[in-house]
């Protein structure tokens, strides 16, 4: 019972910790009147993946590099099946826009193939189908997401794309802009210490491992926040904003979080292992993300959200069997 509030707890001040800093960020943002695309791509979407960011960093300080990595790669697979399918199955069709399909969609599943290239080949270059993955592999990520940075906003000066704001974020006094900016780096550095904390007691005394925990517990716990400006965002009619967010936030963890892992923690990898497996499950799903979200298709409506769905339930029940 001690370990479920913890964990409840944990989890709780995560999402409110998320939701204060991307919206005391936004405020901050806009007072600083950066442009629209900034605020949209870099800010709002980078922002939700705070929770992976510092739970990663604590996992990281407490010698759990792995359950690190676990959780980014794990969270990001849930993001486009879990978050795209309870999206589009509770609250209908989703617009789709060629414009950011080009600047976004595309280039996540070229980075995601990207990524697992380079890990495979890290990992069988040994020969015993067992690899580490340099530093300077890390370094390399956080370059190449500099570049995409670079990029989108190279296109957002060619065929701009319109991304409505949170009304309610434009009303707030700057004070109260600095408090939940504050605020919330403060919940999510007690939540990413609370759940790092639960996990490692349960792998102490339940004997699960560092990488199921990671892909299934801090994973669905650190996309909440993800999940829920997902689900406002499509409440609100804003599609673009929904699959903007969804779209930068996969790619900060794949390029930010796993970058700065593998910059500062070297991981070794197996063949045939549930991380390594998980980052080719991870590639597949952009690619289907990429193929079913173009604007050919019109709409992404719920016969493909419960497509993605069941997809996810067939990804846990592989972890839970690798367990």
């Amino acid at each position: 019972m001690f370990l479920f509030l913890t964990l409840l707890g944990g989890l709780t001040f995560l999402a409110l910790g998320a939701g204060a800093l991307m919206r005391g960020t936004v405020g901050l943002a806009q007072l600083t009147r950066l442009p629209t695309f900034l605020i949209g791509l870099v800010i709002i979407a980078f922002g939700t993946s705070t929770p992976q960011l510092f739970t990663a960093i604590q996992a990281s300080i407490s010698e759990t590099p792995v359950m690190a990595l676990a959780t980014v790669v794990g969270a990001s697979i849930f993001n486009i099946f879990a978050t795209m399918g309870a999206v589009g199955l509770s609250g209908g069709a989703v617009k789709l826009d060629i414009r950011l399909w080009r600047r976004g969609n595309l280039p996540l599943a070229l980075i995601a193939c990207g990524v697992v290239g380079a890990l495979t080949w890290f990992t069988l270059h040994t020969g015993e189908n067992i690899g580490v993955a340099p530093r300077w592999l890390g370094a390399a990520m956080l370059a190449s997401l500099a570049v995409y940075i670079g990029f989108a906003n190279w296109m957002e000066h060619k065929q701009p794309v319109s991304l409505p704001l949170l009304k309610e974020t434009r009303k707030l006094p700057p004070v109260l802009h600095i408090c939940l900016f504050f605020g919330g780096l403060l919940g999510l550095i007690l939540g990413a210490n609370l759940l790092v904390d639960v996990t490692q007691q349960l792998t102490m005394t339940r004997e699960l491992s560092a990488p199921f925990l990671g892909l299934t517990v801090l994973a669905v716990g650190t996309a909440l926040p993800q999940l829920l400006s997902s689900l406002h965002a499509h409440r609100e009619k804003q599609h673009t904003q929904l699959l903007n967010n969804l779209v930068g936030n996969t790619i900060f963890n794949l390029l930010g979080i796993c970058g700065l892992i593998l910059a500062f923690s070297p991981i070794k990898l197996v063949w045939g292992g549930t991380i390594l497996t998980s980052f080719f499950v991870l590639a597949g799903a952009s690619i289907a993300f990429m193929v079913f979200t173009h604007p050919s298709m019109r709409k992404f409506k719920r016969a493909e959200a419960i497509l993605f769905l069941i997809a996810y339930a067939v990804y846990i029940g592989y972890v839970i069997h690798s367990m």
